[in-house]
């Protein structure tokens, strides 16, 4: 995931680094350089909703952990 992100914060290294492979960054550079589609769009609200989601999820457990470590430390 962190490899994935990078990919898009770090463009001008993916586009220099890669020969004749094409990235996921560049692919969408190309097609934004030709227009905008609605695929772009969809997978901009895709990768949104899986940051959205796992944020979400984290502080989730984030918090139940710190409700359990809260009634060990008022039990104990």
């Amino acid at each position: 995931m962190i490899a994935f992100l990078s990919s898009f914060e770090n463009y001008n290294t993916t586009t220099f680094a890669i020969l004749a492979n094409k990235t996921l960054t560049t692919v969408l550079a190309g097609r934004v350089r030709q227009g905008m589609t609605p695929a772009i769009s969809a997978l901009a609200v895709i990768i949104i909703a899986i940051t959205v989601t796992g944020a979400i999820i984290y502080e989730i457990v984030k918090s139940a952990e710190m409700r359990r470590e809260a009634r060990r430390s008022a039990a104990g």
